[in-house]
Protein backbone atom coordinates (compact mmCIF):
# COMPACT_ATOMS: atom_id res chain seq x y z
CA UNK A 1 0.00 0.00 0.00
CA UNK A 2 1.25 3.16 -1.01
CA UNK A 3 0.86 6.10 1.68
CA UNK A 4 0.08 9.73 0.11
CA UNK A 5 2.10 12.19 1.31
CA UNK A 6 0.75 13.92 3.90
CA UNK A 7 1.02 18.40 3.20
CA UNK A 8 1.11 20.26 6.29
CA UNK A 9 -2.18 22.59 6.71
CA UNK A 10 -1.91 26.08 7.12
CA UNK A 11 -2.41 26.25 10.80
CA UNK A 12 0.67 24.12 11.19
CA UNK A 13 2.93 26.43 9.15
CA UNK A 14 1.42 29.58 10.83
CA UNK A 15 2.48 28.08 14.31
CA UNK A 16 5.62 26.99 13.21
CA UNK A 17 6.54 30.36 11.41
CA UNK A 18 5.40 32.55 14.22
CA UNK A 19 7.38 30.20 17.33
CA UNK A 20 10.26 30.44 15.09
CA UNK A 21 10.53 34.38 14.90
CA UNK A 22 9.09 35.05 18.43
CA UNK A 23 11.76 32.79 19.83
CA UNK A 24 14.04 34.41 17.13
CA UNK A 25 13.25 38.15 18.27
CA UNK A 26 13.86 37.20 22.02
CA UNK A 27 17.43 35.55 21.08
CA UNK A 28 18.31 38.62 18.63
CA UNK A 29 17.26 40.80 22.05
CA UNK A 30 18.85 39.01 24.76
CA UNK A 31 22.21 39.00 22.23
CA UNK A 32 21.51 42.81 22.02
CA UNK A 33 21.90 43.22 25.65
CA UNK A 34 25.41 40.59 26.04
CA UNK A 35 26.59 43.25 22.63
CA UNK A 36 25.97 46.18 24.50
CA UNK A 37 27.81 45.19 27.38
CA UNK A 38 30.69 43.89 25.88
CA UNK A 39 31.11 47.36 23.89
CA UNK A 40 30.48 49.19 26.93
CA UNK A 41 33.02 47.03 29.07
CA UNK A 42 35.63 46.27 25.82
CA UNK A 43 38.95 47.94 27.12
CA UNK A 44 38.32 45.34 30.34
CA UNK A 45 36.55 42.13 29.30
CA UNK A 46 38.66 41.93 26.09
CA UNK A 47 41.98 41.42 28.34
CA UNK A 48 40.09 38.07 28.84
CA UNK A 49 40.45 35.18 26.30
CA UNK A 50 37.14 33.56 27.56
CA UNK A 51 35.35 37.43 26.99
CA UNK A 52 36.63 37.63 23.20
CA UNK A 53 35.39 34.25 22.34
CA UNK A 54 32.32 34.59 23.95
CA UNK A 55 31.80 38.09 21.78
CA UNK A 56 32.44 36.16 18.52
CA UNK A 57 30.30 33.21 19.61
CA UNK A 58 27.40 35.62 20.81
CA UNK A 59 28.26 37.07 17.07
CA UNK A 60 27.55 33.80 15.96
CA UNK A 61 24.27 32.95 17.23
CA UNK A 62 23.24 36.36 16.28
CA UNK A 63 24.09 35.66 12.71
CA UNK A 64 22.24 31.84 12.98
CA UNK A 65 19.32 33.94 14.51
CA UNK A 66 18.73 36.07 11.35
CA UNK A 67 18.70 32.96 9.36
CA UNK A 68 15.92 32.19 10.63
CA UNK A 69 14.07 35.19 10.33
CA UNK A 70 15.74 35.35 6.76
CA UNK A 71 15.20 32.09 5.65
CA UNK A 72 13.33 29.37 8.15
CA UNK A 73 10.09 31.86 8.66
CA UNK A 74 9.00 33.14 5.32
CA UNK A 75 9.55 29.30 3.76
CA UNK A 76 7.22 27.93 6.45
CA UNK A 77 4.89 30.26 6.40
CA UNK A 78 4.32 29.96 2.49
CA UNK A 79 5.74 26.49 1.69
CA UNK A 80 7.50 27.81 -1.01
CA UNK A 81 10.91 29.39 -1.60
CA UNK A 82 9.93 33.23 -1.83
CA UNK A 83 13.59 34.49 -3.24
CA UNK A 84 13.06 31.97 -6.16
CA UNK A 85 9.79 33.59 -6.82
CA UNK A 86 10.88 36.96 -6.75
CA UNK A 87 13.96 36.32 -8.93
CA UNK A 88 16.32 36.77 -5.80
CA UNK A 89 18.29 32.76 -5.65
CA UNK A 90 21.22 34.60 -4.51
CA UNK A 91 19.73 36.00 -1.19
CA UNK A 92 18.59 32.39 -0.41
CA UNK A 93 21.43 30.51 -1.24
CA UNK A 94 24.17 33.39 -0.29
CA UNK A 95 21.94 33.16 3.73
CA UNK A 96 22.02 29.32 3.33
CA UNK A 97 25.81 29.55 2.76
CA UNK A 98 27.00 31.75 5.54
CA UNK A 99 24.77 29.80 8.37
CA UNK A 100 26.79 26.83 7.18
CA UNK A 101 29.98 28.85 7.91
CA UNK A 102 28.42 30.18 11.47
CA UNK A 103 27.00 27.04 12.46
CA UNK A 104 30.57 25.35 12.18
CA UNK A 105 32.85 28.28 12.96
CA UNK A 106 30.01 28.29 16.72
CA UNK A 107 31.18 24.42 17.17
CA UNK A 108 34.72 24.86 16.75
CA UNK A 109 34.67 28.44 19.11
CA UNK A 110 32.94 26.35 22.04
CA UNK A 111 35.54 23.76 22.12
CA UNK A 112 38.24 26.39 21.92
CA UNK A 113 36.32 28.08 25.11
CA UNK A 114 36.71 24.50 26.79
CA UNK A 115 40.23 24.11 26.03
CA UNK A 116 40.50 27.82 27.66
CA UNK A 117 39.11 26.74 30.40
CA UNK A 118 41.41 23.17 30.97
CA UNK A 119 44.69 25.06 30.04
CA UNK A 120 43.98 27.65 32.73
CA UNK A 121 44.25 24.80 35.14
CA UNK A 122 46.72 22.83 33.51
CA UNK A 123 49.10 25.06 32.45
CA UNK A 124 49.65 28.67 31.99
CA UNK A 125 52.36 27.95 29.82
CA UNK A 126 50.32 26.27 26.97
CA UNK A 127 47.00 29.04 27.91
CA UNK A 128 49.46 32.04 26.89
CA UNK A 129 50.44 30.21 23.64
CA UNK A 130 47.22 29.55 22.61
CA UNK A 131 44.76 32.69 24.40
CA UNK A 132 47.29 35.27 24.81
CA UNK A 133 46.12 38.77 23.44
CA UNK A 134 47.90 37.95 19.92
CA UNK A 135 47.32 34.33 19.99
CA UNK A 136 43.72 34.57 20.12
CA UNK A 137 43.10 36.78 17.35
CA UNK A 138 44.98 34.35 15.42
CA UNK A 139 43.18 31.56 16.79
CA UNK A 140 39.92 32.98 15.72
CA UNK A 141 40.62 34.37 12.34
CA UNK A 142 42.39 30.74 11.58
CA UNK A 143 38.59 29.22 12.73
CA UNK A 144 36.81 31.43 10.79
CA UNK A 145 38.99 30.42 7.76
CA UNK A 146 39.04 27.14 8.31
CA UNK A 147 35.49 26.73 8.56
CA UNK A 148 35.05 29.04 5.42
CA UNK A 149 37.22 27.03 3.51
CA UNK A 150 35.87 23.91 4.42
CA UNK A 151 31.61 25.26 3.64
CA UNK A 152 33.45 26.63 -0.46
CA UNK A 153 34.97 23.43 -1.13
CA UNK A 154 31.88 21.54 -0.06
CA UNK A 155 29.49 23.42 -1.90
CA UNK A 156 32.11 23.81 -5.14
CA UNK A 157 32.33 20.07 -5.53
CA UNK A 158 28.13 20.22 -5.20
CA UNK A 159 27.19 19.97 -1.95
CA UNK A 160 24.76 22.57 -0.75
CA UNK A 161 22.67 23.63 2.03
CA UNK A 162 18.45 24.38 1.49
CA UNK A 163 15.90 24.53 3.32
CA UNK A 164 12.40 21.99 2.06
CA UNK A 165 9.63 23.39 1.54
CA UNK A 166 7.71 20.44 1.95
CA UNK A 167 9.36 19.10 5.53
CA UNK A 168 10.42 22.29 6.60
CA UNK A 169 13.96 21.68 7.67
CA UNK A 170 17.29 22.73 6.57
CA UNK A 171 19.03 20.14 4.56
CA UNK A 172 22.38 19.40 2.61
CA UNK A 173 21.59 18.27 -0.88
CA UNK A 174 24.90 16.30 -2.05
CA UNK A 175 26.52 14.77 -5.32
CA UNK A 176 28.39 11.70 -4.24
CA UNK A 177 32.38 12.43 -4.24
CA UNK A 178 34.34 15.29 -2.68
CA UNK A 179 31.19 17.06 -0.88
CA UNK A 180 29.68 14.24 0.17
CA UNK A 181 33.04 13.00 1.83
CA UNK A 182 33.70 16.40 3.33
CA UNK A 183 29.52 16.88 5.04
CA UNK A 184 30.71 13.42 6.05
CA UNK A 185 33.61 14.48 8.07
CA UNK A 186 31.77 17.79 9.09
CA UNK A 187 29.59 15.19 10.75
CA UNK A 188 31.87 13.33 12.41
CA UNK A 189 33.52 16.46 13.69
CA UNK A 190 29.81 18.07 14.74
CA UNK A 191 30.20 14.78 17.26
CA UNK A 192 33.16 14.06 18.36
CA UNK A 193 33.49 18.60 19.77
CA UNK A 194 30.83 18.71 21.89
CA UNK A 195 32.13 15.00 23.67
CA UNK A 196 35.58 16.84 24.07
CA UNK A 197 33.82 19.87 25.30
CA UNK A 198 31.74 17.29 27.51
CA UNK A 199 34.81 15.47 28.72
CA UNK A 200 36.91 18.52 29.55
CA UNK A 201 34.37 20.30 31.78
CA UNK A 202 33.33 16.79 33.50
CA UNK A 203 37.45 16.48 34.21
CA UNK A 204 37.46 19.78 35.26
CA UNK A 205 34.56 19.43 37.78
CA UNK A 206 36.00 16.46 39.18
CA UNK A 207 39.12 17.98 39.66
CA UNK A 208 38.11 20.69 41.35
CA UNK A 209 36.02 18.88 43.45
CA UNK A 210 39.34 16.63 44.79
CA UNK A 211 41.25 20.14 44.89
CA UNK A 212 38.58 22.08 47.06
CA UNK A 213 38.66 19.21 49.31
CA UNK A 214 42.30 19.36 49.92
CA UNK A 215 41.87 22.96 50.27
CA UNK A 216 38.70 22.97 52.41
CA UNK A 217 40.71 21.55 55.40
CA UNK A 218 43.29 24.42 55.58
CA UNK A 219 41.26 27.19 54.38
CA UNK A 220 39.42 30.03 56.71
CA UNK A 221 35.36 29.92 56.69
CA UNK A 222 34.75 32.85 54.47
CA UNK A 223 36.78 31.65 51.66
CA UNK A 224 34.62 28.37 51.48
CA UNK A 225 31.78 30.03 49.43
CA UNK A 226 33.39 31.58 47.09
CA UNK A 227 34.99 28.05 46.24
CA UNK A 228 31.85 25.91 46.26
CA UNK A 229 30.00 29.19 44.02
CA UNK A 230 33.18 28.56 41.53
CA UNK A 231 32.41 24.88 41.28
CA UNK A 232 28.96 25.44 40.40
CA UNK A 233 29.49 27.80 38.42
CA UNK A 234 31.59 25.90 36.04
CA UNK A 235 29.45 22.86 36.12
CA UNK A 236 26.20 24.62 35.13
CA UNK A 237 28.21 26.59 32.41
CA UNK A 238 30.04 23.44 30.99
CA UNK A 239 26.35 21.18 30.95
CA UNK A 240 24.33 23.60 30.04
CA UNK A 241 26.54 24.33 26.92
CA UNK A 242 27.45 20.82 25.59
CA UNK A 243 23.70 19.65 26.69
CA UNK A 244 22.37 22.28 23.89
CA UNK A 245 25.07 21.75 21.50
CA UNK A 246 24.85 17.71 22.38
CA UNK A 247 20.74 18.16 21.83
CA UNK A 248 20.89 19.81 18.55
CA UNK A 249 23.83 17.42 17.17
CA UNK A 250 21.13 14.27 18.45
CA UNK A 251 18.27 15.91 17.02
CA UNK A 252 19.94 15.85 13.38
CA UNK A 253 20.99 12.54 13.25
CA UNK A 254 18.18 10.76 15.40
CA UNK A 255 15.12 12.39 14.44
CA UNK A 256 14.93 11.74 10.62
CA UNK A 257 15.14 7.39 11.80
CA UNK A 258 12.26 7.73 14.37
CA UNK A 259 9.81 5.80 13.06
CA UNK A 260 7.02 8.55 12.67
CA UNK A 261 4.28 8.77 9.89
CA UNK A 262 1.80 11.41 9.32
CA UNK A 263 1.78 14.65 11.24
CA UNK A 264 4.48 13.31 13.56
CA UNK A 265 7.21 14.02 11.19
CA UNK A 266 6.12 17.48 10.73
CA UNK A 267 6.06 17.54 15.08
CA UNK A 268 9.62 15.77 14.86
CA UNK A 269 10.78 18.48 12.43
CA UNK A 270 8.88 21.45 14.58
CA UNK A 271 11.19 20.36 17.32
CA UNK A 272 14.58 20.13 15.61
CA UNK A 273 14.09 23.56 14.47
CA UNK A 274 12.84 24.81 18.00
CA UNK A 275 16.32 22.87 19.65
CA UNK A 276 18.33 24.71 17.22
CA UNK A 277 17.24 28.00 17.85
CA UNK A 278 17.24 27.66 21.43
CA UNK A 279 20.79 26.49 21.10
CA UNK A 280 21.41 30.16 19.55
CA UNK A 281 19.62 31.61 22.40
CA UNK A 282 21.18 29.96 25.72
CA UNK A 283 24.14 32.09 25.89
CA UNK A 284 22.61 35.16 27.43
CA UNK A 285 21.03 33.20 29.79
CA UNK A 286 24.30 31.38 30.58
CA UNK A 287 26.61 34.62 31.30
CA UNK A 288 23.38 36.28 33.05
CA UNK A 289 22.88 33.30 35.62
CA UNK A 290 26.40 32.06 35.87
CA UNK A 291 28.68 35.11 35.27
CA UNK A 292 29.33 37.86 38.14
CA UNK A 293 31.08 39.73 36.02
CA UNK A 294 28.04 40.24 33.13
CA UNK A 295 25.38 40.43 36.56
CA UNK A 296 27.20 43.12 37.87
CA UNK A 297 27.65 45.25 34.51
CA UNK A 298 24.11 44.36 33.71
CA UNK A 299 22.80 46.05 36.96
CA UNK A 300 25.07 48.89 36.92
CA UNK A 301 24.25 50.18 32.78
CA UNK A 302 20.74 50.07 34.11
CA UNK A 303 21.66 52.35 37.08
CA UNK A 304 23.46 54.48 34.21
CA UNK A 305 20.42 54.40 32.06
CA UNK A 306 18.15 55.46 35.23
CA UNK A 307 20.39 58.12 35.96
CA UNK A 308 21.67 56.55 39.30
CA UNK A 309 24.81 57.54 40.50
CA UNK A 310 27.21 54.05 39.89
CA UNK A 311 30.80 52.80 40.84
CA UNK A 312 32.38 52.45 37.60
CA UNK A 313 35.06 50.20 39.82
CA UNK A 314 35.49 46.61 38.47
CA UNK A 315 32.83 44.29 39.20
CA UNK A 316 34.17 41.84 41.97
CA UNK A 317 34.25 38.80 40.18
CA UNK A 318 36.85 40.64 37.95
CA UNK A 319 39.13 42.07 40.32
CA UNK A 320 39.22 38.28 42.18
CA UNK A 321 40.45 36.83 39.30
CA UNK A 322 43.00 39.54 38.83
CA UNK A 323 44.15 39.10 42.52
CA UNK A 324 43.28 35.43 43.64
CA UNK A 325 43.56 31.70 42.86
CA UNK A 326 42.96 29.75 39.71
CA UNK A 327 39.78 28.55 41.46
CA UNK A 328 37.86 32.61 41.33
CA UNK A 329 39.05 32.83 37.46
CA UNK A 330 36.68 30.11 36.82
CA UNK A 331 33.26 32.36 37.80
CA UNK A 332 34.07 34.24 34.48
Amino acid sequence: MVEEALVAGVEYRIVCGISYCILSLIGLFAHSIVIFLFVQRRRILMRNAFYTLALHMTFCDVVSLIVQLVVAVPLTLTARNVYADLGIPLIYNMTNFIDTVIFNSLMVLTFWMAVNRLTVFWSYTINDALFGRRAIICLIAITYLYCLTDTTTRQFFGCIKNFSTDGFYFFHKCIPGVGQTILDFNGFQNIALPIGMFSIYFGLFLYLRAYLRIVHGNSVEHSNFGKRHAEFSLLIQGSIICAFLELQTLSFMLFSKIPVSGMGTFYLTFLQNIISIMNNCVSPVIYFTCNQDMRAYARESWRQFRGENTDLALPVATRMSQRHSRVSIMIN
